[in-house]
């Protein structure tokens, strides 16, 4: 029986406790460690991704979440078997998403971006949407991975794909979603960026050359997409303090929020 039909079959370990699951992720997390060619064949970022919304989610708003009722002896009905708690729910998500953080430092692809985006764009899961968004920032943390990730974002739509994180209702998401912004967009090569993030009249220089003059052009749709979205919400400390970390170009992982 191959891997991705009996370890990363998700149906079978559901209901089994939290031990028996951390104990299955862990070893898989070593396997491919171990042999990271496992990784390209077996456990990509969007099959990461697919198994958190179906399996590890925090709240069952999706049509597609199994595991929300218990698992029942099919002819006494006696339950047989239940999902982890919602605590150790998390701790198994943060194990899988090891393996989808291990994915991206491997090899970056067209898959990755468009699995990142459309479970952005789709989720409803706040818990889930905010690990995934750790995650990220702390794979591209590195220069290489960064660049390997910037090159599939150019081509599939640049940066501003990920701009509707921003509108997000809960703050968190929107304060995570501006650190990975200002890092994709501190990645940038400098010719493709312009010499500020917002349209904002603050120290603005009049010496710009042309060239900066027609980069800033260029690059002007995404940050007023970003402004407009932001500032559409009450301007708190934690959104000050995340904003001036990526309007001076440190657009830092650290967590600005502890609790919210």
């Amino acid at each position: 029986m191959s891997y991705q039909a009996f370890f990363l079959n998700p149906l079978i370990w559901l209901y089994t406790v939290y031990e028996v699951q951390r104990e299955l992720y862990m070893f898989l997390i070593q396997q491919f460690d171990n042999d990271p060619r496992l990784l390209k064949s077996l456990c990509r970022l969007p099959r990461v991704i697919d198994i958190i919304h179906q399996f590890y989610w925090d709240t069952a708003k999706s049509r597609f979440a199994i595991g929300s009722k218990p698992l029942l002896h099919p002819i006494t009905k006696q339950i047989i078997g239940e999902r982890p708690s919602r605590e150790e729910v998390r701790k198994i998500r943060l194990l899988l998403l090891s393996l989808g953080e291990m994915s991206l430092r491997e090899n970056i692809a067209g898959a990755d971006i468009k699995a990142l985006i459309a479970f952005f764009e789709t989720s409803q899961d706040m818990a889930c949407i905010e690990d995934v968004l750790h995650m990220v920032i702390r794979a591209i943390s590195q220069k290489q991975v960064l660049a390997s990730f910037l090159e599939q974002v150019n081509l599939v739509g640049g940066c501003q794909i990920f701009v509707n994180l921003l509108q997000r209702e809960y703050e968190p998401i929107r304060l995570l979603g501006l650190q990975f912004l200002g890092r994709l967009l501190v990645g940038l090569p400098s010719e493709k960026k312009g010499p500020r993030f917002f349209n904002l009249a603050v120290g603005r220089s009049k010496s710009l050359s042309e060239v900066n003059r027609k980069t800033n052009l260029r690059m002007q749709p995404i940050f007023s997409a970003m402004s407009d979205k932001l500032f559409r919400f009450q301007q708190t400390d934690n959104l000050c303090a995340t904003l001036f970390d990526v309007l001076l170009g440190g657009a830092s992982p650290k967590q600005v929020i502890n609790e919210i």
